[in-house]
């Protein structure tokens, strides 16, 4: 058995043949692929069932949808998924990876057996492939290694980018720290688990291999309904609260500031 699993959740067919595709041309194949099917209204199975012919793929499809009311529990199930593979994974369904990441990822790990938490970096790109030029996307790399408290807080003053695609983890540690952390909307839930995750060794880059996160209308960042809004700022809170105690008061200009900043990103509430 493969000691990686590679998990995604999917709902939507836009770029699934895309990102499947991005497994397939993988150069090192040592790895399973579980796929959970968030009872999805389009025929997902279409575009899946080709490539368990490819890969070591293994598709299930959910009988009520999840992810729309608690995005943590659809992952949480997704991850149920797998077998005994010491490694997770989670990916997407609209995003895509560079062929050598999995030959990369063994050769850090060879090297750092040790480690808890690797990391890629992350090229953010737009609906038809392209890295974006929106300002706001574009943000500089990891460092080879981050602690924990850097990580917050180059997060805290947008520095860099960090999604949930772009990180491999040890699943006993995951396990350890209780699961993925729960905020509204799973919003800086991904950001919260890191820092719980990285708490010991830290964040590990892995080097000349990136993954492709796509901005696009179909993911929940640019949702900019009030009932949405009103949840992001309430996971923004959670978040806060979480790095005001682990960095300290010397940090709250910089918490104040993000906090400022993500109000005015949900701008939509004032117009209520």
């Amino acid at each position: 058995m493969s000691q990686l699993a590679i998990i995604i959740p999917i709902y939507k067919p836009d770029f699934l043949h895309e990102a499947l595709e991005s497994l397939a041309a993988q150069t090192c194949q040592d790895f399973t692929v579980y796929v959970g099917d968030d009872c999805s209204p389009h025929p997902l199975s279409d575009i899946v069932t080709p490539f368990t012919k490819r890969i070591n793929l293994h598709y299930t499809r959910f009988e009520h949808n999840l992810g729309a009311t608690d995005l943590i529990g659809q992952w949480e199930r997704c991850i149920g998924l797998a077998k005994d593979e010491e490694w997770l994974w989670m990916f997407s369904d609209d995003d895509c990876m560079d062929s050598s990441c999995v030959e990369y990822f063994y050769k850090m790990l060879q090297l750092h057996p040790q480690h808890d938490l690797f990391h890629y970096d992350v090229t953010v790109i737009e609906s038809d492939g392209q890295p974006t030029t929106d300002r706001h996307f574009v943000k500089e790399d990891f460092p080879e290694w981050l602690s924990a408290k850097d990580f917050l807080k180059k997060r805290l003053k947008y520095r860099i980018n960090s999604y949930v695609v772009e990180y491999v983890f040890r699943r006993k540690t995951l396990d350890a720290i209780g699961g993925f952390v729960r905020f509204p909307l799973a919003w800086c839930s991904d950001d919260a688990t890191w820092y719980k995750m990285g708490k010991g060794s830290g964040i590990l880059t892995i080097p000349k291999a990136r993954v492709y996160w796509r901005k696009s209308d179909t993911n929940i960042t640019p949702n900019r309904s009030s009932d949405i809004q009103r949840q992001k700022i309430k996971a923004v809170k959670s978040f806060l609260r979480l790095c005001r105690q682990e960095l300290g008061i010397s940090a709250l200009p910089t918490i104040l500031n993000y906090y400022l900043h993500a109000l005015y990103q949900a701008r939509a509430l004032f117009r209520l």
